[in-house]
């Protein structure tokens, strides 16, 4: 029994092939059966018979394999994105907060701010010039 089986609880991978090569050998006695009595033409069972034998079953050990490297690899990814996507997400919700303060600020407001930085920053000295230059 493999560990596959053993954790999910389901028909070991040969015991389950066994029973498919059965059932596939019981259908070709029946179907060969038919084509001599003659119930069944032999284009018939010969498209039948290419059917049931190309059916086959999927190797649950290597599905679960490949699984966990698809996760392993995922997982990874995300480990690598990680601080990217906080300081990401921190730039963001500052920036958000930022502009909800900024956008509730009466227009009033930034053009007294710009008139206070333009005389804090010589703006009156600026124009004392020009006017006694006149």
């Amino acid at each position: 029994m493999s560990l596959w089986s053993f954790i999910t609880g389901t028909t070991p991978q040969e015991e389950q092939q066994a029973q498919l090569e059965s059932k596939q050998a019981a259908y070709n006695a029946a179907l060969d059966r038919r084509e001599a009595a003659g119930t069944v033409t032999p284009d018939v069972a010969a498209a039948d018979r290419a059917y049931v034998n190309g059916i086959v079953l999927e190797d649950t050990n290597a599905a679960a394999r490949q699984g966990f490297t698809e996760g392993l690899q995922e997982g990874w990814q995300n480990v690598l994105n990680a601080p990217g996507n906080a300081v990401g997400a921190v730039g963001s919700n500052v920036g958000q907060v930022l502009w909800g303060i900024l956008k509730n600020i009466p227009w009033w407001a930034y053009l007294l701010a710009l008139a206070v930085g333009f005389f804090y920053f010589g703006g009156f000295a600026l124009l004392a010039r020009r006017v006694l230059k006149r």
